[in-house]
């Protein structure tokens, strides 16, 4: 984005009270430097007339006005400076909760393409270069050619011989300046992309600390985190060496200007030059360069701020993978009943196109209201696949999932997922107390309803004897609690919301048989009315459901009770052996767990 479209970008989403405090901004800059260029000419006025006259009078009276126009001008820029700051600083506040807004709107597809890294930099360092420069354009856009537009009036005004290599000079910087800071938008944008790749890595190894301590993985890791900040150091270096090469370049046009200048006025027999105007020459010609400099290093900065907003924009113009119908349904109170109608499905890639291989081909069955399935199949296979479509965090590319009898993708998102509660693979809690995180399935959850939802998912034990019960605090990413019961409050978050549906992925796996049988004997004996979709690894969890899913390489290959898929399914029955041993052993261990419950 250029540097002008930054700035466009940026006003049009300003409220109008950002936008009336902008304009004094620039009413007060524009004031300061019209009494910033008076004062050169006080100067020449003491010169010529006080110092070479001595005339103290006129000294002492001139001074006197010209340190009154430093002052007005000095209250000028401060005024311009904090009225720019709070521009700034609530523009970047807005983008920053607008982009945050955006970034939860998103579908889960969405999030899989931007990833967590490149997120988080954009949430923070491009806030703060937006911000930055913001702050120097709100100072520099207007005040710049404010000030070289009356420096070449007044240089034509007081020396008029000397306009042609002033304007020479300008042109010069200008030329260099157009030269060079086209060239460093492509650069800031591969910068900020480096350190998208770096922020990745450094994400990674922090989160998995210990996987990293394990294997004795630090020092490939710090290989690799120094590959990348090196990638990032080189790709700063680019622009900033363009940069370095200007400001020794405007110095040099500088002193330039003024030998041409003065050899011009004495070959062209234009008489000399009084002291004074001398003076008011060499003040009108800095503040001639002076804005062409400023502009060459705020150019710069408005190309790194485009860049960081051609960022925000790809998040900003994302449409959503899961979007909800122009009309959508209403969903007060679902039964529960759940159809998948060959169903097949593709993520997307980076380029937001299908990938070849469909996840989940032909896919077809019935869950009736109040029915506990269990989804089996190897690592792969589309488990978690299967029950993420049920809530419609990912859109089918063929048939359709329903709910009671609606088509997913007809439904209001809210209704449905008000009613629809999820635990998945990779238990999630939050820097917090144990009630917080119990309590976002349900924010007005009473304390009797979380201690209930916590005793279903086994859980009430292990929270009752930590140091303040309910309240001690989860430290970040669960990091004090174990896996298992990291788990077990995730699946009381979960209860607590009372869903109609309740979707189980891989939920136990942390927890050892006991502790996973009692959770299953309280899901059966107190959610009788809900559908229950339980993706599983071990074979125990099958025992007492109401049927099996049998996934394999993304197709439904068995699609029966337990007994019916010993009988049919050679794979479930392999699956049964690797994990419980011998069939009649196995039959016997499900003669002694006794019928489901008739409820089921």
């Amino acid at each position: 984005m250029s540097a002008l479209g930054s700035i466009v970008f940026v006003v049009r989403r300003m409220r109008p009270e950002q936008k009336r405090q902008l304009l004094l901004s620039q009413i007060a800059l524009i004031a300061a430097v019209v009494f910033e260029l008076l004062i050169p000419q006080q100067i020449q006025r003491i010169i010529d007339e006080g110092i070479r006259n001595e005339d103290v009078a006129t000294i002492v009276w001139t001074s006197m006005i010209m340190v009154v126009f430093a002052l007005l001008s000095t209250a000028g820029f401060m005024t311009a400076s904090w009225l720019g700051s709070l521009v700034a600083t609530e523009t970047a506040h807005r983008i920053r909760v607008g982009l945050y807004d955006k970034v939860t709107s998103l579908s889960f597809g969405d999030l899989d393409r931007f990833r967590t890294g490149p997120l988080l930099v954009r949430l923070t360092s491009d806030i703060g270069i937006v911000r930055n420069g913001m702050m120097m354009a709100i100072i520099m856009v207007i005040r710049a050619p404010v000030m070289l537009i009356g420096a070449l009036a007044l240089v034509a005004l007081e020396t008029p011989s000397l306009l042609v290599p002033t304007l020479g000079v300008v042109a010069a910087m200008g030329l260099l300046i157009g030269v060079i800071v086209p060239s460093l938008n492509p650069l800031y944008a591969a910068q900020q992309e480096r350190l998208d790749r770096l922020n990745t890595v450094l994400q990674e190894n922090l989160a998995g600390v210990q996987v990293v301590k394990n294997f004795v993985r630090q020092p490939l890791e710090i290989e690799r985190y120094t590959e990348r900040n090196d990638g990032l150091y080189s790709a700063a270096l680019r622009p900033a060496r363009r940069i370095a090469f200007m400001e020794p370049s405007f110095m040099t046009l500088l002193y330039v200007a003024v030998a041409v200048a003065l050899f011009i006025t004495e070959r062209s027999g234009a008489g000399s030059l009084t002291a004074g105007e001398l003076a008011t020459f060499f003040n009108y010609l800095l503040t001639a360069m002076l804005p062409i400099a400023f502009l060459g290093f705020v150019l710069p900065e408005l190309g790194r701020m485009g860049a960081s907003l051609g960022r925000f924009r790809d998040i900003f113009t994302t449409q959503a993978e899961v979007r909800e119908s122009d009309d959508p349904v209403a969903l007060d109170r679902i039964d529960g009943r759940i159809e998948f109608d060959d169903v097949c499905m593709h993520y997307l890639d980076e380029a937001a196109h299908h990938g070849e291989t469909p996840v989940l081909d032909s896919v077809s069955f019935v869950i009736e209201p109040g029915e506990t399935v269990v989804v089996l199949g190897a690592t792969g296979s589309g488990k978690t696949s299967l029950v993420h479509l049920v809530p419609r965090f990912y859109d089918v590319t063929r048939g359709a999932v329903r709910v009671d009898g609606v088509d997913v993708r007809d439904a209001r998102l809210s209704d449905l997922r008000r009613q629809i509660a999820v635990t998945f693979q990779q238990p999630q809690v939050f820097s917090g107390s144990v009630t917080h995180n119990v309590k976002m399935g349900k924010p007005d959850a009473s304390t009797d309803e979380v201690m209930a939802a916590s005793r279903a998912a086994d859980a009430d034990a292990f929270v009752s004897a930590l140091p303040d019960g309910y309240e001690s605090d989860v430290a970040e990413r669960g990091l004090n609690l174990s896996g298992g019961q990291r788990q077990r409050i995730a699946l009381a978050r979960a209860l607590v919301s009372e869903p109609r549906i309740l979707i189980l992925d891989d939920t136990t796996s942390a927890v050892d048989l006991a502790t996973e049988s009692r959770i299953q004997r309280r899901l059966a004996e107190e959610f009788t009315d809900v559908t229950v979709l339980m993706v599983a690894q071990r074979v125990s969890a099958a025992l007492n459901a109401d049927r099996v899913l049998l996934l394999e390489d993304g197709r439904l290959v068995g699609n029966g009770t337990h007994d019916e898929l010993l009988a049919e399914s050679a794979l479930y029955r392999s699956i049964v052996e690797s994990q419980l041993g011998p069939l009649a052993e196995v039959e016997n261990l499900f003669r002694a767990a006794g019928p489901p419950p008739e409820s089921r």
